[in-house]
This record gives structure tokens, sequence and C-alpha cells, in this order.
């Protein structure tokens, strides 16, 4: 159970480490939030999800995990906006 939340923290602070990297770097603001892929940073999270609920059954642990650790660094980069 202490590595489940190991892996929940190490993904929180992923997310706060790519929000605030991303909203420390004026340049990467406005490559990213003042054009249309500011959509796509927007979405990519819910995409995420829903591909993961789909294909959960079928992914591999290692593929399972590539897909946490991706979906909590498109958190960081959604949530930095």
């Amino acid at each position: 159970m202490i590595s489940i939340y190991r892996y929940m923290a190490l993904a929180l602070a992923l997310t706060g480490l790519v929000a605030f990297g991303v909203a420390s770097s004026p340049a990467l603001m406005i490559a990213l939030f003042t054009t249309p892929l500011s959509w796509v940073v927007l979405f990519a999270p819910l995409v995420m999800v829903f591909f993961m609920s789909a294909r959960i059954n079928h992914l591999s642990i290692q593929s399972a995990q590539l897909c946490f650790w991706v979906f909590a660094g498109l958190m960081g980069l959604s949530l930095s906006s």
C-alpha cells in the first residue's frame, strides 16, 4: 500500500514541477497559450483519461505506468495556464 502512495506523491510532484516550470517561463506560456495549441493542452488530459479507461485491461504494467506519468505531466501542463 505504501508503494501506491509513493506513486501518487511522485505524480503530484511531477504535476507541480511541470506546472511551475511552464508558468515560470514567459516564452513557453506565449508559445502554448496564445496559439491554437492551447486547445490541445487543455483537452490532452481528458483524451488521456478516455484512452486509459478504454485500454486499461489490455495494457501491460509498464504501459499503464507510462500512461500514468504522461497523464501527470499533461495535468501539470494544463494547470499551468
